[in-house]
């Protein structure tokens, strides 16, 4: 994780500032002040900075996890209109690699990824998420 995963550039800055310097007690000299004061209510806040290390892990993964994410929701609405059988498969086998990554990067991700049930034909193919 680097500081081109955050969007927003205060938080950028924080990130910045927080790894060059990770006993950092207040806001660098020359930070934006968006950012200093957002790192300074963070700095002030006992509860965050006891487990700010778990935070910035938890946030880490979700950052990586996004991409995977957004390609498994495009999996899933590919899927609902696929009707080739064999190409289904092939995005099903796709989807099921996704949430094996996710998992990988967060091993307490559990979300199948897609839910058969059996009907007329070929039957159906549930594309619902679950937590």
């Amino acid at each position: 994780m680097g500081p081109e995963d955050f969007v927003d550039p205060a938080n950028r800055a924080i990130f910045r500032a927080l790894t060059e310097d990770p006993e950092l007690d207040r806001a660098p000299e020359g930070m934006e002040a968006v950012a200093a004061g957002r790192l300074a209510g963070l700095l002030a806040s006992s509860e965050e900075t006891g487990h700010a290390a778990r935070v910035l892990d938890d946030s880490a993964r979700r950052l990586r996890g996004a991409p995977l994410a957004e390609r498994a929701r495009e999996l899933r609405a590919t899927i609902a209109r696929e009707l080739d059988p064999e190409r289904k498969r092939q995005l099903i086998s796709e989807l099921e690699e996704l949430q094996r990554k996710k998992r990988e990067i967060d091993p307490s991700h559990w979300t199948p990824a897609v839910r058969h049930r059996p009907g007329p034909g070929e039957g159906t193919v549930s594309t619902e998420e679950r937590p």
